[in-house]
């Protein structure tokens, strides 16, 4: 058995971000809480500290203690040790995805598509890997099509099938039609099912055979066959021959695994590289597996872990950098082999190896004994390995029957942070945070975008200790490191390559708040194994807590109160960190990089597929063009709308597609407020003109069908007003009833707006009617109303006067919401208004409920008022506007606030001010039945007001007048 784990550990506050679903079947659900740090475990070190002086002396890999004394490194030695390798960055390459919606500004989303079979029971996915980054997209694709060089388009009707000859000694061509550049093409998979059986592996059962063949010649554009039946001694016959060729295997129609015998730098090792593991969205592998003397028969279990991570991407669960896989039974012919470390490759030499396109994770064979550390602290295990083989960061070789580098858990300060007995709970790690230690002062530097990644570790934090997990440092040019020697953990410094040793990182920090004042003592600072302790006192805890959540830098100064000759500092930075995620990935649209886009993964609800064959969207990019880094929920749930229409519009080409060689497809949406576009293509070319036509019909009813998309622009583009002006849009009230619903579906309105009521007198059967109180009963549920008003092409305006009704009203609004491709605004009051006496809705229960169900609707968000024509009616105040802005600037939904025609010419600055907030803000005149206004009044707002921010929902016979003086046509 193998269970794959991932940073699915809990740390103390639970962590909301919904990217890759980690690798969670050995977690428990528990949460429990670290232990508190005893104040004793956290001073100097010292004999009633963690350990003795000697025992917790610095030392570094080059022999030098921090004072330049050389250290005895005798006492360091803890098993055979390595060649050194060499280092060199790598960027790696890999393939395309998709943008996503940015509302109210500029954004593009990408996705890309990949198309596989299905074995058996088990669909073997491939993946359409998405940006989301919205802008607007152009519609404009009919114009474009595949460059013409290099490429050919070809109909549908050219890729007619071809029976293929019969191939000698078991040997079967697999597609003459698509030359591939490389084995880790992802092109090579088009056409493998055709020529094998469609089982999930097709490792035979036995300890000896091999899984099926893929022969090539080795030239670019040649012709793959399959052999069935390949044996141990024709495989090392071609793996020893001429220049060492690689070999690639089929483990099943949507994945290969190449094999190659390769000096790695010195040593001779087995490599392995798969291919197929992107089309489920789960990075490729590779794995350097050091040879044994004689070995003559390649590791088959390799093959056997492989196909456990491709079933495990299979159910969502990935593997991701410093994620982990471990064994409970023998593995590689020994009970002592643990699992595997998967890491992503920084400094080490990548040269000359057939390596997989980005992104792939290369796996580290680890010993029971290290499988603690493993799970809750995988930095300090891939850390202690590259020291120990003097590597940087690690080595990527796996050496089979070595010395486990930690035995038995003895006395670590990560005793105190750390569950290493259940694996409840690990230390916060803040993904791209940094420690850097120069001499004299240290740096924790934090990006600014995760800070609420910080916030919840002070709020989980008690108040004497906050610690954090750091990431590994590419800026650093050596990292401490941990090292166990009979039980005890000592301190030591690994390195790069052709380095000169100036800024070394640590991979945690603690900051322990008890420090007294008469200790003599401003703060300590001081290395912990591998990571920095600072002790400081109550008040700079509070200092540091502070400046914290205000995200204002903050130094400690350390040192003697009398000894100002030797202070030193720690220093906490927010930083505008540079983005690092999707290293070498490019688009498969236009081969534009992705590298440095924010991404997630997708997982879609439902899978589309048609004849064997089945298109998924694996993962969405954002390219997002204002300073907001964040990913809302609103761009995510577009984004899977977009991949949901897209993989409809290719459900019926995926044969051809993949006849084709277009396996992996990449399709890119843009959202401007000026413009809407989109493209999509495969290996660089754009998709041709047939494809492009299917996805315009599928894709622009979305785009433009979004519930939170503009009304104007909604009803100009189904034609139904001429220009972007708010007083175009006719209205029809109160269609509550079922007399006044017809009436209004009948009517030429082009938005409806009625009300919805909960009976709490058991009436109905707990269904929502539409009924504005005092009334409490209708002829009308919410249910009837929405299955006659989908049938028409009406916007839709809902109004709330109970916070009871909300959530049952959305639940069927979602049973609808695939037929309610049209404007959609939610209304509630949230505030007390003008002379307002009613009740108001609990604002963030209200917009929380509303947008667990549809994170894309339109609100309109309005005050309680009141109207009497014998007094001076007061306008909406300063108070009543910022308080409402308070409230929806941090939205990102676009918002109407209702507003009272009688009370908005004595309010005309507060609103101005307030529509000036934000491109999303808009108003909605509306008017009660006695109230006294003119048409003066109407013809003011709109003197004021921008003409697309204001729409008026009024009654008769103030609308004709208002509608007559302005020029707009009223049909009656």
């Amino acid at each position: 058995m193998m269970s794959p784990t991932g940073s699915s550990l809990k740390s103390n506050h639970s962590d909301d971000c919904a990217t890759v679903q980690a690798l969670q079947e050995t977690q428990t659900s528990s949460n429990t809480s670290p232990t508190a740090l005893p104040i004793s475990a956290l001073k100097q070190p010292s004999v009633e500290g963690l350990c003795s002086k000697e025992q917790k002396r610095v030392w570094f890999a080059d022999g030098i203690l921090p004072n330049g004394e050389v250290a005895d490194t005798t006492k360091l030695s803890s098993g055979s040790k390595r060649c050194p390798e060499d280092f060199s960055p790598l960027l790696p390459d890999m393939p395309l995805m998709v943008n996503t919606v940015d509302y109210g500004h500029s954004t593009t989303v990408e996705k890309p598509n990949e198309i596989g079979d299905i074995t058996r029971n088990e669909i073997i996915q491939n993946p359409i890997s998405q940006d989301p980054s919205v802008e607007k997209l152009p519609i404009n694709t009919g114009t474009e099509g595949l460059p013409t060089s290099g490429s050919v388009i070809l109909e549908d009707d050219v890729f007619a099938e071809i029976e293929q000859p019969s191939s000698p000694i078991g040997r079967v061509l697999v597609n003459n039609n698509l030359p591939v550049a490389s084995i880790s093409d992802y092109k090579l998979l088009c056409g493998i099912d055709k020529y094998v059986s469609n089982k999930i592996s097709l490792l035979p059962n036995d300890e000896d055979s091999l899984p099926p063949l893929l022969v090539t010649s080795g030239e670019t554009g040649s012709v793959p066959t399959v052999e069935e039946h390949p044996s141990h001694e024709q495989i090392i016959l071609l793996l020893e021959g001429e220049g060492f060729r690689p070999v690639t295997f089929v483990l099943n129609a949507n994945l290969l695994v190449t094999v190659k015998l390769v000096f790695y730098p010195s040593d001779k090792c087995w490599y392995f590289s798969t291919n197929g593991l992107h089309g489920l969205g789960q990075a490729e592998i590779v794995i350097l597996l050091l040879c044994l003397p004689n070995e003559d028969t390649i590791p088959r279990d390799i093959f056997k872990l492989l196909i456990t991570i491709y079933k495990d991407a299979l159910k969502g669960k990935y593997i991701e950098n410093l994620d982990n896989i471990t064994f409970t039974e023998s593995f590689l012919s020994s009970k002592d082999h643990g699992g595997f470390l998967f890491i992503t490759p920084t400094f080490q030499k990548l040269d000359d190896l057939p390596l997989p396109s980005n992104p792939f994770l290369c796996g580290i064979l680890i010993q029971k004994l290290e499988i603690p550390w493993a799970k809750v602290f995988p930095m300090r295990l891939m850390l202690r390995l590259g020291a120990e083989y003097k590597a940087y960061p690690a080595p990527l070789t796996s050496i089979r029957g070595r010395k486990p580098l930690f035995g038995e858990i003895g006395h670590t300060i990560m005793n105190l942070l750390v569950d290493l007995r259940n694996y409840q709970y690990t230390l916060h790690n803040i993904d791209q945070l940094l420690i850097h230690m120069e001499m004299g002062k240290s740096c924790i530097k934090i990006p600014r975008k995760k800070y609420s990644d910080v916030m919840k570790v002070i709020n989980s934090s008690n108040e004497h200790v906050i610690s954090i997990g750091a990431s590994f440092s590419t800026e650093a040019d050596s990292h401490l490191v941990c090292v166990q020697n009979d039980g005890v953990y000592q301190t030591q410094a690994n390195c790069a390559a052709g380095h000169p040793r100036k800024v070394t990182g640590a991979s945690f920090v603690v900051f322990n708040g008890a420090l007294k004042t008469s200790s003599g003592f401003l703060a300590k600072s001081s290395i912990v194994e591998d990571g920095l302790m600072v002790q400081i006192t109550p008040e700079t805890m509070n200092g540091l807590r502070l400046a914290l959540r205000e995200q204002k830098d903050f130094k400690i100064t350390c040192g003697k109160v009398d000894a100002v000759d030797l202070r030193e500092y720690v220093d906490i930075c927010w930083v505008d960190s540079e983005e690092k995620e999707n290293k070498g990935v490019i688009s498969s649209v236009d081969g534009r990089s992705l590298q440095g886009f924010l991404s997630e993964k997708v997982k879609l609800e439902t899978d589309f597929e048609t004849d064997e064959k089945i298109v998924k969207c694996t993962e969405v990019f954002y390219f997002l063009k204002d300073q907001d880094l964040s990913i809302s929920a609103t761009r995510y749930q577009f984004a899977k709308e977009i991949a949901m229409a897209c993989c409809a519009a290719l459900c019926p080409h995926l044969k051809t597609l993949k006849g084709n060689g277009m396996n992996k497809i990449g399709l890119r949406v843009s959202i401007d407020t000026d413009m809407v576009e989109f493209q999509a293509g495969s290996e660089g070319h754009l998709l041709p003109q047939h494809y492009l036509n299917d996805l315009d019909s599928a894709l622009i009813p979305v785009i433009h069908g979004s519930w939170s998309e503009n009304i104007l622009e909604h009803f100009l583009r189904n034609n139904q007003i001429t220009t972007k002006d708010g007083a175009e849009i006719t209205w029809y009230h109160a269609a509550n009833h079922k007399a006044q619903m017809n009436e209004a579906l009948k009517s030429t309105a082009h938005m409806i707006e009625a009300d919805v009521f909960l009976p709490d007198d058991g009436s109905e059967h707990g269904q929502p009617i539409m009924a504005h109180p005092p009334e409490t009963s209708s002829d009308n549920t919410l249910q009837e109303w929405l299955a006659e008003v989908v049938k028409s092409d009406k916007g839709i305006k809902l109004d709330f006067k109970s916070l009871a009704a909300v959530e049952p009203s959305m639940m069927l609004l979602e049973s609808v919401k695939r037929h309610l491709k049209r404007p959609v605004w939610i209304n509630a009051d949230i505030l007390p208004g003008p002379n307002g006496n009613g009740r108001v809705m609990d604002a963030k229960l209200f917009i929380d409920t509303v947008t667990s169900f549809f994170p894309d609707v339109t609100f309109s968000l309005g005050w309680t008022t009141g109207w009497h024509p014998q007094k001076v009616n007061e306008g909406y105040s300063w108070t009543m506007v910022k308080e409402m802005e308070f409230i929806c600037h941090e939205l990102n939904q676009p918002v109407t606030f209702p507003v009272r025609a009688a009370l908005v010419r004595q309010s005309c600055s507060q609103l101005l001010w307030l529509l000036k907030k934000s491109g999303r803000y808009s108003l909605t005149i509306w008017t009660g039945k006695d109230d006294n206004y003119s048409i003066e009044d109407l013809l003011c707002i709109r003197d004021h007001f921008d003409k697309s921010q204001v729409f008026y929902d009024i009654l008769e016979p103030q609308n004709y007048k208002f509608k007559q003086a302005i020029g707009i046509k009223v049909n009656l």
